[in-house]
């Protein structure tokens, strides 16, 4: 037997240890004594009772067992499994908000009928074989085009029942257009999962998240998103997305009491991400935006207490800190396609707008094509963190599994906005989770 090479710990106190396996994803708690016999693999000096939880938990494995082949495997069966399909459809990229920090260049497109016809036909061919089909309505607004996700909505629970099939849908929404019908039309069509972003209180809110002067005089999106989400989270599940910038994180205080106010305290899960700068839009690309981003490494400083401050309000954060499988960025599967207007396939929702990006089209599928002659799509379904040398002698490989596609493949940015957040504050979240407990 041997010590895995992916045991954390993190310090209680001067005797003992929180200790953690990243592969199994098993937490114990040790004193230090018992930890440098692991360290040591001096495990003939441990307690039997002590022991068997090591090798349960997988803190101590055989002398055989190669860690590494094991990430393989399982990466390999995330990428190229094929019970499951995934879609994440954009039916407009057109969008009634003018965000600060929008990374697309929103357009007025739309689905016409012959896209969604071909979309409809490359589902049917897709689905073969399938025992469970994903979808995330995105965009742009994409309730904008509401009609277009009700049409396919009802042909894709048809498809899914008939073929026995697991269906799941959910949807990424500025929360401006959930109107009592709307969201009696989410239920009705099986979409019970929705995303909405609110970014601090009313005044930091309204200035980064305005409506489109396009689309109306109201200055306000606070107040109607708030207004909507009172009725939606009776009857949907809500997660309120908060994007943090520098000018924003010291205000999640004042807007959590805001929603609390509200009334949204038990009845919404809410999360927090940093603001990036990149994107296809200029909004993003200056040095003047990326001067208020925090890089990944400096939010990961401030997260723990972001989320002290989440849970102290009485708010559920949906932090999971649960084992790692090994699971992949999803752009990196071969079953899972991101659908614009126009009916290109993309890998990646950080591609939308990309030329680059496109790696086909629903009128002809790239399977239909030989991968050396489809070097984008090659560059995506290839990507195997385990070929980095940095990533392969990481200790958080299984949890990371190389970070953001994106940001290696197109982006090619250094660990600073690659690596998971995760790596970068992981003893901290450890030790909170440990008090908590207690």
């Amino acid at each position: 037997m041997k010590p895995s090479y992916y045991n954390i710990t993190s310090e209680i106190n001067s005797d003992e240890l929180i200790l953690s396996n990243l592969l199994s994803g098993a937490i114990i708690t040790i004193d230090k004594n018992s930890y440098n016999l692991i360290s040591e693999n001096r495990q003939d000096k441990i307690s039997s009772e002590l022991l068997n939880k090591l090798i349960i938990g997988r803190f101590i494995i055989p002398d055989d067992f190669n860690e590494l082949n094991y990430i393989q495997t399982r990466l390999s069966y995330h990428k190229y499994r094929t019970d499951l399909l995934s879609l994440t459809i954009l039916p407009t990229l057109d969008c009634n908000f003018d965000c600060t920090y929008c990374y697309e260049n929103n357009t007025k497109s739309y689905m016409s009928r012959e896209t969604i016809n071909q979309l409809i036909n490359f589902t049917a061919i897709n689905l073969t074989g399938k025992k469970r089909f994903s979808v995330a309505w995105y965009g742009g607004e994409p309730l904008l085009a509401s009609s277009t996700i009700w049409k396919l909505s009802e042909i894709f629970i048809a498809m899914s029942e008939k073929l026995s099939i697991d269906y799941d849908a959910s949807m990424i929404t500025n929360g401006s257009l959930l109107t009592k019908e709307t969201v009696d039309k989410l239920i009705k069509y099986k979409i019970p999962t929705i995303q909405v972003t609110i970014d601090g209180p009313k005044d930091i809110h309204n200035k980064m998240r305005p409506f489109s002067s396009k689309c109306c005089n109201n200055p306000n999106s606070y107040d109607t998103i708030l207004d909507n989400i009172n009725y939606a989270c009776n009857k949907l599940n809500v997660n309120i997305r908060i994007n943090i910038g520098k000018n924003n994180y010291n205000k999640l205080d004042t807007l959590l009491n805001s929603l609390k106010f509200n009334k949204l305290k038990d009845k919404v899960t809410i999360y927090v991400t940093p603001i990036i700068p990149f994107g296809t839009s200029s909004k993003v690309n200056n040095n003047t935006f990326s001067s208020k981003c925090f890089d990944y490494p400096s939010f990961a400083n401030i997260e723990p207490d972001l989320f002290n401050t989440i849970e102290k309000s009485g708010f559920n954060t949906g932090y999971d800190f649960d084992g790692s499988d090994c699971s992949c960025c999803r752009a990196i599967c071969l079953n899972n396609w991101v659908i614009d207007p126009e009916g290109n396939l993309l890998k990646c929702w950080d591609s939308i707008g990309e030329p680059s990006g496109i790696v086909g089209h629903i009128s002809k599928p790239p399977k239909e094509i030989p991968m050396y002659q489809n070097s984008n799509l090659l560059k995506w379904i290839s990507f195997n963190p385990l070929n980095d040398n940095k990533c392969r002698e990481c200790k958080f490989i299984p949890i990371c599994m190389g970070g953001c596609a994106h940001r290696v493949i197109k982006d090619n940015v250094d660990n600073n906005y690659k690596c998971s957040m995760t790596k970068f504050n992981y003893k901290q979240m450890l030790k909170k989770l440990y008090l908590e407990a207690q």
